[in-house]
């Protein structure tokens, strides 16, 4: 559907949800942002400020943003050796780094388009905030070769934004259960709203590893990496590899719910997905017999449920003009990063030379299985 028409659709979903008593008011972040402990009341910028929210460049800027970077942002042909050495062995390179780790919500969070106003839905994302955790970080993966400073900040951004992603699949996968479920004749019933309010516990247990959507949350973000690496090249695939095993490393020491994504990576998702799904329904009821493990493979893990294009959804930047400056000084082309990966620094002959050397280790191991002449 063509960005026009899905906004004219969205738009009648949204007026649709109100009408039907399916939505609930809250703080506008414009005017109580301090109420949410995310800005000092004596801030005077505003969160969810238009001119804070992303835009996709156009084809014509990111080449100008290659062209200005090219050579600022590359790395160094002296690090290359040290950047095989570590991306060779990603388990051995973070094995003695002393890796802190905040939540990703605690650096932005998502406002679900079932809070009124619902014109300030859409991800949050606090520079200040992203940018003391980014500091904290270099301290420890910015002692390795393969993270410069840009290409840190590109994946602290693309982890905490598709955390926040998958909490808009969650929403979007309650909706879509919200505009079947009057058909023929039912009342719409607020299946999102109960189930964050938690009304599901008056027919099922908790779960070990609760806030269970906090888990999952991580666990697509961890695994976002691994799915848009693969058209990347050498170089940053491997530095994604580096950057999960260092998730995997303070997921220990993080929150109950946000520790547990390990239980949910490589494929074991929707084992979760599918317990978020019987939340959903048990809001009206017992739904234990039901069979949602194949709707949830279908709509968490593959990112089916989503409303919104990762590019396309409402994403702010809040900060201060110097906060904005000094964030974009390195992330030139936000949009582009948080949803694809993407930075504008040139890695081409980084990758052809990380190429060479996978081959050399190839040949070097084919030699060692022949039988000697």
């Amino acid at each position: 559907m063509p960005n026009g028409s899905r906004e004219l659709a969205f738009l009648e979903l949204l007026e649709w949800l109100k009408r039907s008593g399916l939505t609930a008011r809250a703080p506008r972040y414009d005017q109580d942002a301090w109420q949410l402990g995310l800005l000092d009341p004596a801030d005077e910028q505003l969160l969810g400020k238009p001119s804070h929210r992303t835009k996709p460049r156009t084809r014509t800027e990111r080449q100008q943003l290659r062209e200005q970077f090219d050579g600022k942002n590359s790395v160094p042909r002296d690090q290359w050796a040290a950047i095989w050495a570590e991306i060779h062995n990603p388990q051995a390179a973070v094995r003695q780094l002393d890796i802190a780790r905040i939540p990703a919500d605690a650096i932005g969070f998502y406002r679900p388009f079932h809070w009124e106003p619902v014109d300030q839905w859409g991800i949050y994302i606090v520079v200040n905030k992203l940018m003391g955790y980014l500091r904290t970080l270099e301290r420890s993966l910015g002692t390795l070769a393969a993270f410069p400073k840009e290409v840190l900040a590109t994946a602290v951004i693309f982890d905490v934004f598709h955390h926040e992603f998958f909490h808009h699949m969650v929403e979007c996968a309650a909706t879509s259960i919200e505009v079947v479920w009057p058909a023929p004749q039912r009342k719409p019933v607020p299946l999102f709203l109960n189930y964050q309010r938690a009304t599901w516990r008056e027919s099922l247990r908790p779960h070990e590893h609760d806030p269970l959507e906090e888990a999952l949350a991580n666990a697509y973000a961890y695994n976002s990496f691994s799915f848009i690496t693969r058209v990347r090249g050498e170089y940053l695939h491997g530095a994604s590899r580096l950057y999960q095993r260092a998730l995997e490393k303070t997921w220990p020491i993080e929150p109950p719910g946000y520790r547990e994504a390990g239980a949910y990576v490589q494929g074991r998702q929707t084992v979760g997905a599918n317990i978020l799904l019987q939340r959903m329904l048990a809001t009206e009821g017992t739904c234990s017999q039901l069979p949602v493990a194949i709707l949830a493979d279908a709509v968490f893990p593959r990112g089916h449920a989503a409303f919104w294009q990762k590019p396309d959804i409402p994403t702010y930047l809040v900060g201060s003009p110097s906060e904005l400056a000094a964030f974009e000084a390195l992330v030139p082309s936000p949009n582009e990063a948080y949803s694809t990966l993407s930075w504008p620094g040139q890695v081409d002959p980084l990758n052809a030379y990380l190429k060479e050397q996978r081959r050399k280790e190839r040949e070097a191991k084919k030699r060692a299985r022949s039988p000697r002449a």
